[in-house]
């Protein structure tokens, strides 16, 4: 594995860059950098990373996203599943800040110090292990428009690339297990996260249940008007107050619209009208009202034994007036009249 000295004599700049990086994850605390990085920001490191390599074939990203590791990081094999959260939330901020012009650099010098420390080792004797002439198999995502099928299923299925290599277990492709059991283990998935999607969709439990008690009492507005305030059990006395307020400004708008808190009259009908067109009634005759006359002189005083309460006296048939209508105990009768007979004795004429 390449070092950071042997990376300084092929290119200084590159381990100057690097040398950066691994500074700004050191100025995370203690516990970032012992923490493994979530999924989520693990899928995020891969995909920023993979995309600065600035290779379009899958397998060429991978390649130099794992040589970028092993370089700045020292992770044998380059796999992005060791690192910490530190190191990816870095690397991630890094990129962003103009670090992606420069992740071709880093593995250009890193494979070209690679080279070196070979050359190095077999010039000391060293044995390097041929590579194998075999044929190897061909994974199934290498086969013509597999891989290309493959992502075209996984965005139908609702899922990301992140989620695949999460639910897999690996950050390459090419290291997937079969095809039939990735398939499986991705519908799975999907039907778990929209078995997730369907349970937050569903209805939810009221916060406030039926209330056990409930308080109420009668006030009066400043304008007199009463207002019945019920408190239910769990209320607070902001609550109460605000809903009274709000239904006196309510009942201030509505009147001011014309309602009223009682229903509307019928027209009283005039004296002498016909009710609206309706057929008149005949007017009730009464006898002319007695002309009053001076009362006599009073005599003079004589002793009496004792007062004697005055007598009303019937009425003459003159004072009486005709018969009116009558309606069970009601008479119907335009007019009152009251006055007083020469004895002072009150006479209503109707």
């Amino acid at each position: 594995m390449v070092t950071l000295e042997q990376i300084n004599a092929v290119s200084p700049e590159a381990s100057d860059w690097i040398a950066t990086l691994r500074a700004s994850v050191d100025s995370h605390d203690a516990q970032t950098r012992e923490q493994k990085a979530t999924s989520g920001m693990q899928g995020l490191f891969v995909g920023k990373l993979s995309k600065a390599t600035g290779q379009a074939d899958k397998e060429a990203q991978t390649a130099d996203r794992h040589t970028f590791i092993e370089a700045v990081f020292g992770v044998e094999g380059g796999s992005s599943k060791t690192l910490s959260q530190a190191q990816c939330h870095a690397t991630v901020t890094w990129l962003d800040d103009g670090g992606t012009a420069l992740v071709p650099k880093i593995v250009e010098a890193a494979r070209a110090a690679t080279d070196v420390v070979v050359q190095e080792a077999v010039a000391l004797g060293a044995q390097i292990k041929p590579e194998s002439t075999e044929e190897r198999k061909m994974h199934w995502s290498e086969q013509n428009g597999s891989e290309r099928k493959f992502w075209e299923f996984v965005d139908k299925l609702g899922l990301s690339p992140a989620d695949v290599y999460e639910k897999v277990g690996q950050d390459r492709l090419q290291d997937f297990p079969s095809k039939e059991s990735v398939v499986e283990l991705l519908k799975a998935a999907a039907d778990g996260k929209r078995a997730e999607i369907k349970e937050g969709l569903k209805p939810q439990e009221a916060v406030h249940g039926e209330a056990r008690t409930i308080a109420f009492l009668d006030v009066y507005a400043p304008d007199g008007t009463m207002v019945s305030l019920t408190a239910r059990q769990g209320a607070r006395p902001d609550d109460v107050v605000d809903t009274a307020l709000a239904l006196t400004d309510a009942w201030g708008t509505l009147k001011d619209l014309g309602f009223t808190q009682v229903p509307a009259r019928p027209p009283r009908r005039a004296p002498g009208g016909n009710g609206g067109g309706s057929k008149p009634r005949p007017r009730q005759t009464t006898t002319s009202r007695p002309e009053p006359t001076a009362p006599p002189s009073p005599a003079p005083p004589t002793p009496s034994p004792a007062p004697v309460a005055p007598v009303l006296a019937p009425p003459t048939p003159a004072a009486v007036a005709a018969p009116a209508a009558s309606n069970g105990n009601y008479i119907d009768c335009d007019e009152i009249r009251i006055g007083l007979s020469r004895t002072q004795n009150p006479c209503i004429q109707l």
